[in-house]
């Protein structure tokens, strides 16, 4: 998977996750997702390393999070899926200043995420914070151009077979 703006080369990926922030519940929750297992994972601010971006609204790049006391084992525990490292941004919204969400990317193809990276990811985390505060249903077109975003995506299982939600 490869996550990009026009004219850069992407960030490529196994995993992209967008966490949209919920204020009534003060919780994080997946809307879209790539390669999911579960229907949904949801959390509060005060877990994970996406919980830790949300509150402190920076750019969080993690070589090992099985060594970071900021992660959030159980969510691998639950999908199988084994994290190798992560690059997350918050996003927020320019109008208010207020949390929007988290755009996560899971393991780097080849090793870890670097300084472009995180520069790539700042950019277009801020482009899709401006995309969500206009229009807050735009989270599907982020990632529906799926020849942008993800260029080799493989057919998903249906959603009933992924209907776990993991509630961290």
């Amino acid at each position: 998977y490869g996550v990009h703006s026009s004219g850069d080369q992407p960030i490529r990926c196994a995993r992209a996750s967008l966490y949209r922030y919920d204020p009534d519940s003060e919780e994080l929750y997946t809307t879209v997702a790539t390669e999911l297992e579960i229907s949904e994972i949801r959390h509060g601010l005060d877990r994970g390393i996406t919980g830790y971006v949300a509150r402190q609204r920076e750019i969080v790049n993690v070589a090992d999070p099985a060594s970071d006391p900021r992660w959030n084992s159980g969510v691998d525990r639950a999908t199988g899926f084994q994290t190798r490292n992560i690059l997350a941004a918050p996003l927020v919204a320019p109008s208010d200043g207020s949390l929007l969400g988290v755009l996560q990317l899971l393991n780097r193809d080849d090793g870890s995420f670097d300084a472009v990276d995180e520069e790539l990811l700042a950019a277009f985390s801020h482009h899709a914070a401006i995309a969500l505060d206009r229009h807050p249903d735009v989270q599907f077109l982020l990632f529906g151009y799926q020849a942008r975003i993800a260029p080799h995506l493989e057919q998903h299982p249906p959603l009933a077979e992924r209907s776990r939600i993991v509630h961290t």
